[in-house]
């Protein structure tokens, strides 16, 4: 929905140069022909591709950026939830990395760091657990801003 847009400096600049005057929001297919602009070494985030990705304009897009982004040093990142099946065209080009969810042990270990991060005195045990309890099922750094 928000189209391209940059998270820092540089990436605000790159879309600028992508973008030129256009104050338009660009559709999939449009900002997925328009990163093949993006200056090296740039990385895309696009969010929740298999909402879209059985549309032609898109899937073709997604797999033009392959050679493009090679040669140039960017990536392409899907961000998409567990269990999407990526469309037959892109199955072989397409790195999978799914990123298992923590272990109660985890959840514990990460909630008293968050604890000792804010300089707050250890958790009880039994705060230990409702928080692990709140959290089973969510991953260890879910979402972007």
């Amino acid at each position: 929905m928000g189209g391209l847009q940059g998270r820092n400096e540089a990436g605000k600049s790159a879309a600028a140069k992508v973008l030129g005057e256009s104050v338009a929001s660009l559709g999939p297919g449009e900002a997925l022909a328009a990163a093949q602009r993006l200056a090296q070494d740039a990385i895309l985030f696009f969010h929740n591709p298999q909402r879209v990705w059985e549309q032609v304009d898109v899937v073709q897009g997604i797999w033009n950026l392959r050679d493009v982004f090679k040669v140039g040093g960017q990536m392409l990142v899907l961000v998409a939830p567990a269990g999407v099946t990526l469309p037959v065209e892109l199955q072989n080009d397409v790195m999978l990395i799914d990123e298992p969810l923590p272990s109660a042990e985890d959840l514990a270990r990460l909630v008293a760091e968050t604890f000792e991060s804010a300089n707050l005195h250890a958790p009880e045990e039994a705060t230990v657990a409702k928080a692990v309890g709140a959290l089973v099922g969510l991953a260890a750094f879910g979402g972007c801003g």
